[in-house]
């Protein structure tokens, strides 16, 4: 686990979240997986003598000297039950580095993480997925605490089914990442995620995306372009697609939240070397800097008034 992260939507002006990081392991799913920073991130700490045990044979060179999933997944118990041990409010994003919903994750498992977030109510877990369909599986099992947020990543107009997904769970706060956006290129206004609707998912008529995420109870929205380990590989953020996803989510009060504009973005504004993915408000056109990048911590009880209820 890591007690400081860098992710900028995991931050509340002066606080800063951590990583639970309890797996080590993916494989790719959809097309938001192929810039994913997670491989070479897992092939640095397997190769680090202090972390290399919990992240052994996650991560293999193939051909090219790429680097690519193995499909293994190992899970350390010990950072799970670690979270117990803090009494004050802590913000985990759970699994920076994973999915908690993989295949190769047994039921068990799965359910052992919401049990022990379940007994530390004066702390914030942040889940998020690109396997939908897994939570909905697991959810008439699974404990919904009000001190869990759980998401899905949707990277583009194919798969935005899964907030559909989401939305059937009883978890008591939903979000979604649209980060990265991959909007298509050469992008045409035809191709929008505006133009996509009207559109039936799961056999309902959605005749937009606001309809979308109040139907399936969003809370909170994160926007971003796609941030890559080279300029050649960023695709496509179209900055019409921004502002649509933002503004359909505030329709709603879903909180919009903007990460970043993209190294694709940064590179085309020749701003790429001093704002690396995109990432200075200051910089982004005027429409889009009234949008935060922060997410406000969930108003918990402390540890003390939990420990005085349960007395």
């Amino acid at each position: 686990m890591a007690l400081v992260t860098k992710i900028s939507w995991m931050t509340d002006g002066d606080t800063v979240g951590g990583t639970l990081n309890t797996l080590a392991g993916c494989t790719p799913v959809s097309p938001g997986c192929v810039n994913c920073y997670a491989v070479l991130e897992s092939w640095r700490k397997q190769n680090n003598p202090l972390t290399k045990q919990h992240f052994a044979r996650t991560v293999k060179r193939i051909r090219d000297g790429k680097l690519a999933w193995t499909g293994g997944v190992n899970f350390d118990i010990d950072k799970l039950n670690a979270v117990l041990g803090y009494r004050h409010h802590k913000c985990w994003f759970v699994n920076s580095l994973a999915d908690l919903f993989h295949a190769e994750v047994t039921s068990e498992v799965v359910l052992q993480h919401f049990k022990v977030f379940a007994n530390v109510g004066w702390q914030e877990f942040r889940c998020l997925t690109k396997r939908a369909e897994r939570i909905v599986e697991l959810d008439p099992q699974i404990k919904w605490t009000g001190n869990v947020h759980m998401g899905v990543t949707v990277e583009d107009i194919a798969h935005l089914y899964r907030i559909a997904l989401l939305g059937k769970t009883g978890a008591r706060h939903k979000f979604v990442s649209f980060e990265p956006w991959l909007s298509p290129w050469p992008y045409r206004p035809a191709q929008s995620v505006q133009a996509s609707f009207p559109m039936k998912i799961g056999g309902v008529d959605f005749h937009s995306l606001s309809d979308l995420l109040m139907a399936a109870g969003i809370g909170t929205v994160i926007v971003g372009g796609e941030s890559a380990k080279d300029k050649e590989s960023p695709r496509c953020f179209n900055l019409e697609d921004a502002h649509y996803l933002l503004e359909q989510a505030e329709a709603v009060g879903a909180r919009p939240v903007l990460k970043q504009l993209g190294d694709r973005w940064a590179i085309k504004t020749n701003t790429y070397r001093t704002n690396k993915h995109g990432r200075d408000r200051s910089l982004w056109p005027e429409s889009l800097q009234c949008y935060s990048q922060e997410w406000p911590f969930l108003n918990l009880p402390t540890y003390q008034d939990v420990d005085s209820q349960e007395a």
